[in-house]
């Protein structure tokens, strides 16, 4: 469970990358919309709008037989 808000001046620049797993892979633009949730979810999480320049998204996918979604976060700059 998160203790408070996080301040987006102690953590960003932020990079996240959403992997969906799933039986079937889908193709580049339906796998970006897929994640408008998520995306929505983790940039509240992180008190920031998700079109800041402040994040940078990556997605990808897994084949597997159940659903799932992992989410990456790493902090800093870019490198």
């Amino acid at each position: 469970m998160r203790q408070g808000k996080l301040t987006p001046a102690k953590i960003l620049p932020a990079h996240v990358r959403l992997t969906r797993q799933a039986p079937r892979q889908l193709d580049t633009d339906n796998l970006s919309s897929s994640f408008k949730a998520m995306r929505d979810g983790v940039a509240d999480a992180l008190g920031i709008d998700d079109g800041s320049g402040l994040i940078s998204w990556c997605y990808d996918q897994q084949k597997r037989k159940q659903y799932g979604v992992l989410i990456a976060v790493g902090w800093g700059p870019d490198e």
